[in-house]
């Protein structure tokens, strides 16, 4: 119990994470080596990629309106949050043919058909710099609705 203590002291004074505190109470009792990112099978969080030079580029996703009529136009903007914007491209999921997509500036629209009432839109997008592509980013779903063109359609009361 007191060499445990002793340890964890050790781990704690030497600046050691609690994944690395955890691993060496657990494991095979190792300390990385000051400087180390985990490369080289000893402990840490692997990859040496969590530090602040990761240059992925990371996206998020806006709908204009998710609510749409028929006869609207949706304007979709994927959004660089992380990475080089010079000489980005967009990319945007799904696309049936039916989006006009501006693939330098990250915008793609449609216009809501009649038959598109009630249908679910769920829409993606990526970007790809020098660095690579981005996971896909945040679903955006677009449901085109009538009801506020109906209620255009019903007679209004009498005025007395």
């Amino acid at each position: 119990m007191r060499f445990a203590f002793v340890v964890l002291l050790g781990a704690l004074l030497s600046g050691a994470g609690c994944i690395e505190i955890a691993q060496l109470l657990l494991g095979d009792g190792t300390m990385p080596v000051e400087g180390d990112n985990g490369d080289n099978g000893t402990m840490g969080n692997g990859g040496g990629g969590n530090g602040g030079g990761d240059t992925t580029p990371v996206v998020q996703l806006a709908a204009s309106n998710a609510g749409p009529m028929p006869g609207e136009e949706v304007r979709l903007t994927c959004t660089l949050l992380r990475g080089e914007s010079q000489g980005t491209t967009f990319t945007f999921a799904p696309d049936d043919g039916r989006l006009e997509v501006d693939t330098r500036d990250g915008v793609a629209t449609f216009v809501v058909a009649e038959t598109d009432v009630g249908v679910e839109f769920p829409f993606t997008c990526t970007a790809t710099t020098a660095a690579g592509m981005s996971a896909p980013s945040n679903t955006v779903v677009v449901i085109p609705s009538a009801a506020a063109a109906d209620a255009l359609d019903e007679p209004s009361p009498p005025t007395p």
